[in-house]
């Protein structure tokens, strides 16, 4: 399945800012955290992790960083879809619910990109398990790989 963002080109990476979210000791959480390790190995610039640095020290950076036009916060979700199952969306409805145990909900991180003139964009992807100290599902593994291979394929 490929993602719909026919705007994203590498050449042109410091356009782009990923923010990845999770939690590596509660299974599948952790795919925001796995896209984010597999991003910095070509783009160790342009991504935050969780497992880096507090995401209020990163925002304020990104924000205020006129090269960066889109963002793109990726992150694991539950909106009723089959377990690994990705949606990339620019804005929010009701059907997902941020599971991540991150302090800043989507909305305004959201706000705080938009309001610096900066496009947003969720890529999610459908929870199967969340135990804690659980394995990431292959679902999810399946799921970090094509969001990584669209960003290392353009």
């Amino acid at each position: 399945m490929p993602i719909p963002l026919p705007f994203f080109s590498s050449s042109e990476i410091e356009k782009y800012a990923f923010i990845c979210l999770g939690n590596i000791d509660r299974a599948d959480d952790a795919f925001g955290i796995l896209v984010g390790e597999k991003l910095k190995e070509e783009y160790p610039e342009n991504v935050f992790s969780e497992l880096d640095n507090d995401l209020s020290v990163f925002l304020f950076d990104l924000i205020e960083n006129k090269q960066v036009q889109h963002v793109f916060l990726i992150d694991a979700v539950d909106f009723h879809g089959k377990p690994g199952e990705i949606i990339v969306k620019d804005d929010f409805d009701t059907k997902i619910t941020q599971i991540s145990t991150h302090t800043i909900p989507y909305e305004q991180i959201k706000n705080i990109i938009e309001v610096k003139g900066k496009k947003f964009h969720l890529i999610g992807a459908q929870v199967k398990d969340l135990s804690f100290l659980g394995e990431v599902s292959t679902e999810i593994l399946d799921a970090v790989e094509k969001v990584v291979e669209f960003f290392f394929n353009d």
